[in-house]
């Protein structure tokens, strides 16, 4: 082979090595936005969930569940696919490392601004899970190996507890104010586990440990609020 054969080679080596770059690229891209789309979708599909929970609106509450979970796995699904496809590209199209690990860092951080929304589903489904059954969910309940995720997610829940307990309190104090007591003592103890940990600075969860003491005040306050309407009625 002459050096001309030989330098035609090279260029249409790299000329297809190019072709497959771009269109590995332009996968991860497209994989990007639907999974951005799908974070949109779980987190409107999470918040649904907590008001119809709210609500006792147990059937509308499971339909958006389902939605969400099955959002929930496309995301994970198309998240292993982009990570595979950055793998292949660092293989087999000579891709400089350098390279490859900037794309790995803005998927990362792709990944951490879906947080919130992926935080919200889990504090949906936790709060969905104790209304239907009385039980709170454990990270591995939720197939959850983060926890901070789920401190934070169980931190919420108890917000909504005391969102539940004032609904509930304004129709028909005297019949839930066990319901009520119930809630209270879950915030509480919820509270006392979550102290137990040291969170770092970075994970959020520290302000969030900050809420749940407001959480309890609140409960404290309607406790009083049950004392004197319950006097002003003569109940004993």
């Amino acid at each position: 082979m002459n050096l001309l054969q030989h330098l035609d080679k090279l260029k249409k080596k790299n000329e297809r090595l190019e072709i497959r770059r771009r269109q590995s690229f332009d996968k991860i891209f497209y994989l990007s936005k639907e999974m951005e789309n799908l974070g949109g979708d779980i987190l409107t599909c999470s918040k649904e969930i907590i008001a119809a929970c709210l609500k006792n609106d147990v059937g509308v509450a499971s339909n958006r569940l389902r939605t969400a979970e099955e959002n929930m796995k496309k995301f994970n699904g198309k998240l292993f696919r982009c990570r595979g496809i950055l793998g292949n590209l660092l293989t087999n199209t000579q891709l400089k490392a350098n390279d490859l690990q900037n794309v790995y860092s803005k998927l990362e951080s792709f990944e951490k601004d879906f947080s919130s929304a992926k935080e919200e589903f889990f504090e949906a489904k936790i709060l969905y899970f104790y209304i239907e059954e009385g039980k709170i969910l454990r990270p591995a309940d939720l197939f959850l190996s983060d926890f901070e995720t789920y401190a934070g997610a169980l931190s919420d829940f108890c917000g909504e507890l005391l969102r539940k307990a004032r609904l509930d309190f304004t129709k028909d104090s005297t019949s839930t104010m066990k319901s009520i007591k119930r809630y209270y003592d879950i915030t509480q103890d919820i509270h006392q586990a979550l102290l137990s940990f040291a969170f770092s600075n970075k994970s959020g969860i520290r302000p969030k440990i900050g809420h749940l003491e407001g959480y309890i005040r609140g409960f404290e306050d309607l406790f009083y609020d049950f004392s004197n309407k319950s006097n002003k009625k003569g109940i004993r």
